[in-house]
């Protein structure tokens, strides 16, 4: 994980969210930002470019600067962004399928969000809150693994809420969050 191969490699995987991005944004012009479709697509392709803002600063402080564990860092203050805006973008995709939203829709929503949460808290992501470590370091140790709950369960829910009369392109958007 400190070779120049592994920085060249988060260039080129930050330059995926660019591309992603970047499409994103320009179909949420040719959509119009008035439209929901719009929003999402502006909101998603903010997101995404925050995430190759954040992997290009990671990248500038561990290959140019020579600090291995650049954290916390302005890389994070980019990558932090990721999590409400694509969250604001997926809330704007919900509403595009809103007449398909039931309260058992509602009811099973709930469920997957505490159990997911469970599972990524309980299984994965366990934060590091020590006494000696600076509160914002604590802050995003608890931020990162909570944003991947949100982001998950969002996912789950528009497949849930999709039942079927989706596009298979959203199908596809949500594994991807997942």
């Amino acid at each position: 994980h400190t070779t120049s191969w592994n920085f060249l490699y988060n260039i080129l995987y930050g330059g995926v969210f660019f591309v992603g991005g970047g499409i994103a944004l320009q179909y949420a012009v040719r959509f119009g930002l008035k439209t929901n479709l719009g929003k999402m697509l502006l909101f998603l392709g903010l997101g995404m470019l925050s995430f190759w803002g954040g992997n290009i600063i990671w990248v500038y402080y561990t290959f140019v600067l020579k600090d291995a564990v650049p954290f916390p860092s302005l890389a994070d203050a980019s990558y932090t962004l990721l999590y409400p805006l694509m969250a604001i973008g997926t809330v704007y995709l919900l509403r595009i399928y809103q007449t398909l939203v039931t309260k058992s829709v509602i009811r099973d929503s709930v469920i997957i969000v505490i159990v997911s949460f469970a599972v990524i808290f309980g299984f994965f992501a366990r934060p590091d809150l020590s006494s000696d470590l600076p509160l914002i370091q604590k802050i995003i140790n608890v931020y990162y693994p909570f944003g991947d709950v949100v982001i998950t369960s969002i996912a789950l829910i528009a497949l849930r809420i999709g039942g079927g009369k989706i596009h298979f392109s959203l199908y596809i958007f949500s594994f991807g969050l997942a």
